[in-house]
């Protein structure tokens, strides 16, 4: 947890990121008033439109001008301030964490890179295409790497966007000996295997691999589901074991949601970002 003197300190230095984040942004919306305003005024001054109704309409076209600009400064300053959020405030969090729980968690914000996981695991739409948020890179207690993501999964046809996922996305590097997905809702995406649903008394959905033989007491993946979702507050959990790696996803899950960063909140993220590292060891024990 952070301190009254840590959190100061964290939240003059943020206060300059976001601000250096929003100066290109207000510049451009000080000359896209500018210049939308110059023409609306040149084409009064010639009398674009003087003998219609035209010009009673320019006063509305530098209104509707000023509306845009507004939007545009509202939207920007969101922008700038998850952009500053997630590039400094997380990584002191993930800074502290590594700290006080002797970790190597390594950060890094928008990784605008390739997102393979959800084709490997078929979890959902092989064509989501992807918008990170946060990543995180480390290894468990039990030495088994791991890659975190918070991001968004969505499909697109030109017309409607579709979100598959908003949360987080969890890939584990560990010996398994099962082709399965257990999941609160829809069904399996993986390209090339075929899963048959299984008869269980469980509230959830399991999908194992056709031909693929599973004692009826085996239960170790329902189990672990199971405890996991039952931390969870209404929330959609997805989980998909293939070879040699486990993929969980769980939305709705998001780090930035406040107005205005605070003691408590920046506390809450860190509590937030805890928990998903002690859920990460609990999907990777060495039983399961």
């Amino acid at each position: 947890m952070f301190s009254e003197s840590e959190f100061e300190y964290i939240l003059s230095e943020y206060k300059v990121i976001q601000n250096e984040k929003m100066k290109k942004h207000k510049i451009i919306s000080v000359l896209l008033t500018i210049t939308l305003t110059t023409i609306l005024i040149f084409l009064y001054v010639m009398e674009f439109a003087s003998t219609g109704p035209a010009n009673i309409l320019i006063p509305v076209y530098f209104g509707i001008a000023i509306f845009l600009s507004l939007i545009y400064i509202s939207f920007s300053f969101g922008v700038g301030g998850t952009k500053a959020f997630y590039e400094f405030v997380v990584k002191k969090v993930i800074d502290k964490i590594n700290f006080h729980m002797e970790l190597d968690l390594v950060y890094s914000s928008n990784k605008k890179t390739q997102f393979p996981h959800n084709k490997n695991s078929g979890l959902f739409s092989r064509h989501c295409r992807s918008v990170t948020r946060m990543y995180i890179k480390g290894k468990t207690s039990e030495d088994t790497e791991f890659e975190l993501f918070e991001l968004s999964l969505v499909t697109s046809n030109g017309k409607n966007q579709q979100t598959h996922l908003n949360g987080i996305y969890i890939v584990l590097k560990n010996n398994t000996k099962i082709i399965q997905q257990i999941r609160t809702h829809g069904r399996p995406h993986l390209k090339g295997t075929n899963y048959s649903k299984d008869e269980t008394d469980s509230e959830y959905r399991v999908y194992t691999k056709e031909d693929m033989f599973v004692s009826d007491s085996d239960e170790t993946y329902l189990d672990l589901f199971s405890r996991v979702m039952r931390d969870t507050e209404k929330q959609k959990g997805y989980l998909s074991v293939i070879e040699n790696e486990t993929h969980f996803a769980l939305q709705p899950f998001k780090l930035y949601k406040y107005r205005k960063l605070t003691l408590e909140n920046i506390n809450l993220v860190y509590d937030k970002v805890k928990w998903l590292i002690d859920l990460v060891d609990e999907l990777s024990l060495n039983e399961f």
